[in-house]
């Protein structure tokens, strides 16, 4: 059953994301930056199934922090050639007249993250510590 919600979270928080994603890339008119973190989120499926076997070892929570940690890199890496906020037009008229479609696009992204995390903190909450 947690592999059934773990899928169905991990696909509802993509399908919405892809297309505020999209949206804010307007054809070709808009904002890109947000399309940075769609070109690794091939990684974040696996972080949805290792969410359901945290508690199987610690091998699963090293595995998942691995692979977060790496598309927090890789969206970086992929954002600095998109970023041109300042001196993109489209992007400050995006800004001006629809600012809120940003700032939800942006908590989307991290309530997801955060939502992740939660769960990552509390299956590790129960585990034993190594000595």
């Amino acid at each position: 059953m947690k592999l059934l919600y773990s899928f169905l979270f991990g696909l509802v928080y993509t399908f919405i994301y892809v297309l505020l994603a999209i949206g804010l890339a307007g054809g070709g008119h808009g904002i890109f930056i947000f399309l940075a973190p769609l070109f690794t989120w091939i990684l974040l499926f696996p972080a949805f199934f290792l969410l359901t076997r945290l508690d199987k070892g610690f091998l699963y929570r090293v595995f998942f922090v691995v692979i977060m940690l790496t598309h927090y890199a890789l969206t970086l890496i992929f954002l600095k050639p998109l970023f041109s906020f300042d001196s993109d037009p489209a992007a400050m008229k995006i800004w001006k007249y629809y600012p809120g479609y940003i700032i939800f696009t942006v908590a989307w992204y991290l309530s997801g993250q955060i939502i992740m995390w939660t769960l990552f903190f509390l299956s590790s909450k129960n585990q034993r510590v190594i000595k």
